[in-house]
């Protein structure tokens, strides 16, 4: 708060300049507008009032820092040093039962995570492994290339060995898609995009645990009719649902925190269900503002993973450029199976990372780096 000075911020380019600052303002004032006419519960508007607040937050992150450079380079030095702890505690608790560790289980091939859950660590360790593959390219020092390729190989291990989840495999994926797509262009992506898949296949062979998500996403997918109650099942009735929910109120949609009971209305409720089951939120952001503000709400998120790669695609910084357009590829993809800025740790994650490399995107590369 001592850093913004909003005379002087007001008279600068960025903010005239910047889509992602004015999409971001577009949403939050969605989310202010659908009070008025939503017929939810004030428990549930004031829960997405603090939720998406983080987008007025991430606002003033971009004015603040874009500003103080220095600052970039130091949160950025202290998202790595967290990544480093994360890192090293999901190897370590192989052999010991860390009492930090979220999930308390020891052995190989077991779920581990330190942070929040397997999801929502793997998500963040996904653009670490990219973050990390860029530093070898980046380092001129032949140690600390050698560094920063331990630290790769070991946190995309993380995501595919010592973790059960499907998303992390995801998302790692269609980071290093995008990061391959945005550093050699198409052409070069083509044979790039070949390796890459083989390297996953790789992995794939040499993985009890990402060969057993593949068997039991496919069994998922298969008896997603008859059991609505597994990871796919869930996402998939969900999203049936809100589309039809969608439907009855396409322009404006349910208002603020209207899915959450509208959604009630429109499941056929089996003797063993409960509304409860699927009314926190339909696993899929893009759906998530459309159910609540309508086609509106749809176009402004879509809007917004535009505004990344624009700002990516304009940018004189290439680290930013690169890194930006990796976290806007792993937002995407992420939106389509979790709602990520309505769940609290990934909704830190997305919207104050968003908000640094917005920041870096407007320093040219030799101000600073990590």
């Amino acid at each position: 708060i001592f850093l913004f000075n909003y005379k002087e911020f007001l008279n600068t380019k960025v903010i005239n300049n910047s889509p992602v600052i004015w999409i971001f303002l577009l949403l939050y004032i969605n989310v202010l507008i659908g009070i008025t006419y939503t017929d939810s519960t004030w428990v549930w508007i004031e829960l997405h009032l603090g939720k998406y607040a983080k987008f007025i937050y991430a606002s003033m992150l971009i004015l603040i820092l874009i500003k103080h450079r220095r600052l970039q380079a130091i949160a950025l030095k202290a998202f790595v040093l967290g990544m480093f702890f994360v890192l090293i505690s999901t190897w370590l608790n192989i052999w010991f039962l860390l009492p930090w560790s979220r999930s308390q289980v020891i052995g190989w091939g077991q779920n581990h995570y330190v942070y929040g859950d397997h999801i929502t660590q793997n998500i963040i360790m996904a653009f670490f492994s990219v973050l990390s593959i860029h530093l070898i390219r980046e380092s001129a020092n032949r140690y600390r290339k050698i560094f920063w390729l331990i630290c790769s190989i070991f946190s995309i291990l993380s995501i595919t060995h010592l973790s059960q989840g499907k998303t992390g495999a995801l998302v790692l994926f269609a980071g290093l898609s995008s990061y391959l797509f945005f550093t050699y262009g198409f052409k070069k992506f083509i044979p790039l995009g070949g390796l890459l898949v083989i390297f996953s296949l790789l992995l794939i062979s040499t993985s009890t645990q990402l060969d057993n998500r593949i068997h039991q996403a496919k069994l998922e997918l298969n008896t997603f009719e008859k059991n609505e109650k597994t990871s796919i099942g869930h996402r998939i009735f969900n999203a049936t649902t809100t589309i039809e929910l969608i439907k009855a109120r396409p322009i404006f949609g349910h208002g603020t925190g209207g899915y959450h009971t509208a959604i009630c209305d429109f499941i056929k409720i089996k003797s063993d269900t409960k509304c409860d089951f699927y009314n926190w939120h339909p696993h899929n952001q893009y759906l998530f503002f459309a159910a609540d503000h309508g086609l509106i709400g749809f176009l402004t998120y879509l809007g917004l993973i535009f505004a990344l790669y624009l700002t990516a695609v304009r940018s004189p910084n290439k680290n930013g450029k690169l890194l930006l357009s990796t976290l806007a590829t792993i937002l995407a993809v992420d939106s389509l199976f979790n709602s990520p800025f309505y769940s609290s740790r990934e909704s830190e994650f997305f919207a104050y990372m968003i908000a640094l490399l917005v920041s870096m995107c407007y320093v040219s590369d030799k101000e600073h780096w990590i």
